[in-house]
Protein backbone atom coordinates (compact mmCIF):
# COMPACT_ATOMS: atom_id res chain seq x y z
CA UNK A 1 0.00 0.00 0.00
CA UNK A 2 0.94 3.32 -0.16
CA UNK A 3 1.52 5.79 2.26
CA UNK A 4 1.92 9.54 2.83
CA UNK A 5 4.46 10.60 5.42
CA UNK A 6 3.02 13.42 6.49
CA UNK A 7 4.63 15.98 8.59
CA UNK A 8 2.72 18.95 9.96
CA UNK A 9 0.54 19.59 6.43
CA UNK A 10 2.95 18.94 4.55
CA UNK A 11 3.24 15.15 3.14
CA UNK A 12 7.33 14.77 2.76
CA UNK A 13 8.01 11.88 1.47
CA UNK A 14 5.45 8.46 -0.14
CA UNK A 15 6.66 4.72 0.61
CA UNK A 16 5.38 1.82 0.01
CA UNK A 17 4.70 -0.53 3.30
CA UNK A 18 2.65 -3.36 4.18
CA UNK A 19 1.62 -1.34 6.94
CA UNK A 20 2.17 -4.45 9.49
CA UNK A 21 5.95 -5.19 8.83
CA UNK A 22 8.01 -3.50 11.67
CA UNK A 23 8.60 -0.59 9.86
CA UNK A 24 7.52 2.79 11.07
CA UNK A 25 7.69 6.55 9.90
CA UNK A 26 10.49 9.22 10.99
CA UNK A 27 10.04 10.96 14.22
CA UNK A 28 7.46 13.65 14.15
CA UNK A 29 5.74 12.51 10.88
CA UNK A 30 2.52 9.94 11.00
CA UNK A 31 2.10 7.09 7.93
CA UNK A 32 -1.58 7.71 6.37
CA UNK A 33 -2.35 5.65 3.86
CA UNK A 34 -2.66 7.83 0.13
CA UNK A 35 -4.48 7.85 -2.58
CA UNK A 36 -2.80 6.51 -6.02
CA UNK A 37 -2.41 10.17 -7.18
CA UNK A 38 -0.99 11.82 -4.12
CA UNK A 39 2.72 13.04 -4.29
CA UNK A 40 4.84 15.34 -2.08
CA UNK A 41 3.19 18.33 -3.83
CA UNK A 42 0.00 17.55 -2.19
CA UNK A 43 -1.12 18.31 1.59
CA UNK A 44 -2.66 16.59 4.60
CA UNK A 45 -5.23 18.99 6.76
CA UNK A 46 -7.95 17.45 8.68
CA UNK A 47 -7.98 14.20 7.32
CA UNK A 48 -8.47 15.33 3.70
CA UNK A 49 -5.32 15.01 1.04
CA UNK A 50 -5.08 18.16 -1.16
CA UNK A 51 -3.75 18.12 -4.45
CA UNK A 52 -1.84 21.45 -4.97
CA UNK A 53 -3.52 24.18 -6.96
CA UNK A 54 -2.72 24.20 -10.93
CA UNK A 55 -0.02 26.58 -12.29
CA UNK A 56 -0.64 29.50 -13.26
CA UNK A 57 -1.65 29.83 -17.34
CA UNK A 58 1.86 29.91 -19.31
CA UNK A 59 2.11 33.34 -21.67
CA UNK A 60 0.06 33.77 -24.62
CA UNK A 61 0.83 32.25 -28.03
CA UNK A 62 1.66 34.57 -31.00
CA UNK A 63 -0.97 33.43 -32.53
CA UNK A 64 -3.41 34.59 -29.23
CA UNK A 65 -1.80 38.11 -28.83
CA UNK A 66 -2.26 38.76 -32.85
CA UNK A 67 -5.54 37.68 -32.49
CA UNK A 68 -6.21 39.79 -29.59
CA UNK A 69 -4.63 42.68 -31.46
CA UNK A 70 -7.08 42.24 -34.54
CA UNK A 71 -9.92 42.03 -32.68
CA UNK A 72 -9.03 45.62 -30.52
CA UNK A 73 -8.51 46.87 -34.16
CA UNK A 74 -11.71 46.37 -34.73
CA UNK A 75 -13.32 47.30 -31.46
CA UNK A 76 -11.62 50.64 -32.56
CA UNK A 77 -12.36 51.11 -35.79
CA UNK A 78 -16.07 50.21 -34.70
CA UNK A 79 -16.27 53.22 -32.38
CA UNK A 80 -14.46 55.69 -34.77
CA UNK A 81 -17.33 54.61 -37.23
CA UNK A 82 -19.92 55.89 -35.65
CA UNK A 83 -18.45 59.51 -35.25
CA UNK A 84 -19.67 62.50 -37.22
CA UNK A 85 -15.85 63.83 -37.08
CA UNK A 86 -14.39 63.30 -40.32
CA UNK A 87 -11.26 62.56 -39.26
CA UNK A 88 -12.38 60.18 -36.87
CA UNK A 89 -13.74 58.62 -39.71
CA UNK A 90 -10.49 58.78 -41.72
CA UNK A 91 -8.74 57.11 -38.68
CA UNK A 92 -11.34 54.17 -39.24
CA UNK A 93 -10.82 53.60 -42.54
CA UNK A 94 -7.03 53.51 -41.91
CA UNK A 95 -7.99 50.76 -39.26
CA UNK A 96 -9.76 48.62 -41.70
CA UNK A 97 -6.96 48.69 -44.33
CA UNK A 98 -4.68 48.01 -41.85
CA UNK A 99 -6.66 44.82 -40.60
CA UNK A 100 -7.66 43.80 -44.11
CA UNK A 101 -4.06 43.90 -45.56
CA UNK A 102 -2.97 41.75 -42.19
CA UNK A 103 -1.85 44.01 -40.13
Amino acid sequence: MRYAIVQGSAIINIVDWDGTSSWSPPEGTQAIVAPDACDTTWTYLNGTFTPPPPPPPGPASAGEVFANYRALIGRRASVLERSSDPDDQMAALKLRVTLATGG
